[in-house]
């Protein structure tokens, strides 16, 4: 008997890459190829063109059509198993359970959210995927370990779990940015729980990481009543994959985290932050409402929080006292950094009152009220707004033991800070090196300086300059 042959239909109109190829295109426009791949597809440029421009450069096109049942039999496997929408369809809904509908990114020319850029550097090509098996693995370490890191879920125990287990999820079927972030978030997770294999993850959160950036692009061009719970949680999966992915980088060239890849975290907080914030009262009558509940329980004694307090108080003594003297603390400076300290305590003492675990709330709500200002001045290695800086370096490597993203943070910035900060400033980076070697015997910075008239000035000196060759050796 004759073999019959499935149905074949010779591609005539398809686009140039297609053709370069030498690949079956579908004739969309886009085609989904050149949307898989996320390059430009020339059916679309040809088609916003005049008839004459058209013939001239590019063959002529046929009107795009619907793949019926035997365009798709007769597409390869592999090119069904990842691809995007084009930017002017509809959002996922409930029935889209395809992990590849993001809208393309942005061009750089027009970006109106540059702090995604340091973060969404991985491809999201099929060199760097597996099967949809990898995938499912990621989606089980959400349900069954990483939901319960999350910041919120550790700060109330069970109460909470349901929430980031299946509210989160559910949310993400419907909004796909979010399922590839969740994705993302557990593959930096397992990449930390099993270093024998954390390049195989780390490309995969990479590869997630990028997709959902894509899709977060869109949303926040429109933001709705419908999409700002999805883009809330994300936000908050964002901060973590950010602190993640940079801790993780073990390329030659990264030295790990730095004070300029701080910055690149603050810069994605604050942006993200600021445009989520105009449907915040949507956000806390949502399904999330939950996490903004205020934590009545009896709280722990924090003593490292205790000593930052004390000695950022007398960090603004000093402030006062030397800034006629020093060239460093000109008015406008005086003033930034005297603002951004209060902003610091402000945050310490509210996240003690609401939280039981209060580092990583802390860690998130300074960036989130910084001035813009402040920044710059990091950025320029002015020596006191590293001093101010080092601070959040002792909260950052106080939060290591339950937060696991966080790990090395504290440590790989105030090493950076070490390097650039002069005297006198130098003392307040002495001290938290001090601390995160051994805080019960880290001495208090006076507020004169050096000396509290008790002979304690010397002591810390020996103790600053022991503990920075133990700690940065």
């Amino acid at each position: 008997m004759a073999r019959l042959k499935l149905g074949y239909t010779k591609s005539r109109g398809g686009c140039l890459r297609c053709k370069q190829r030498r690949v079956k295109c579908d004739e969309n426009k886009p085609c989904r190829a050149c949307v898989r791949h996320g390059v430009e597809c020339s059916l679309v440029s040809s088609s916003s063109q005049s008839n004459s421009s058209s013939a001239a450069s590019t063959p002529s096109a046929v009107s795009p059509v619907a793949p019926t049942r035997r365009t798709l039999r007769a597409l390869p496997s592999h090119n069904l198993r990842r691809s995007t929408v084009n930017k002017s369809s509809p959002p996922p809904t409930t029935s889209s359970s395809s992990l590849s509908h993001v809208e393309p990114s942005i061009p750089a020319q027009s970006d109106p959210f540059p702090y995604f850029t340091r973060f969404g550097h991985g491809s999201s090509s099929e060199t760097n995927t597996t099967d949809w098996v990898s995938d499912l693995e990621l989606l089980h370490q959400w349900s069954t370990a990483t939901f319960k890191t999350m910041a919120v879920a550790v700060d109330s125990g069970k109460m909470l779990d349901h929430l980031w287990q299946v509210e989160v999820p559910q949310q993400a079927f419907r909004h796909v940015f979010l399922l590839h972030q969740i994705l993302a978030i557990s593959a930096y997770h397992l990449a930390y729980l099993r270093p024998e294999n954390r390049r195989q993850y780390s490309l995969r959160a990479s590869y997630h990481q990028s997709l959902a950036i894509q899709g977060i692009r869109s949303a926040l061009t429109n933001i709705s009543a419908d999409n700002c719970h999805a883009l809330f949680a994300t936000s908050a999966l964002l901060f973590i994959s950010a602190l993640a992915a940079t801790r993780l980088d073990d390329e030659p060239e990264n030295a790990g985290p730095s004070i300029d890849s701080l910055l690149d975290v603050f810069m994605l907080v604050k942006g993200i932050g600021g445009v989520i914030n105009s449907s915040n009262n949507l956000v806390r009558t949502g399904p999330f409402h939950e996490l903004f509940l205020r934590h009545d329980g009896p709280k722990p004694h924090f003593l490292a929080l205790d000593r930052i307090m004390q000695q950022l108080e007398g960090f603004l003594n000093r402030i006062v006292q030397l800034h006629d003297e020093m060239d460093d603390i000109t008015d406008p400076v005086r003033n930034v950094i005297r603002r951004e300290t209060d902003c610091l305590i402000d945050s310490i003492r509210e996240a003690v009152a609401n939280s039981v675990n209060p580092e990583y709330r802390i860690v998130a709500a300074w960036p989130f009220k910084m001035t813009d200002e402040y920044i710059p001045l990091l950025r320029q290695r002015n020596p006191v707004a590293l001093a101010l800086l080092s601070y959040y370096c002792v909260i950052l490597h106080s939060a290591e033991p339950t937060f696991w993203y966080m790990k090395g943070w504290g440590e790989g910035v105030i090493r950076d800070i070490s390097r650039a900060v002069v005297p006198p400033w130098n003392q307040d980076s002495a001290w938290a090196i001090g601390w995160m070697t051994s805080a019960e015997e880290a001495p208090t910075v006076e507020p004169n300086g050096f000396d509290d008239g008790q002979g304690k000035g010397e002591e810390y000196r020996q103790f600053s300059t022991s503990n920075h060759s133990h700690c940065l050796g």
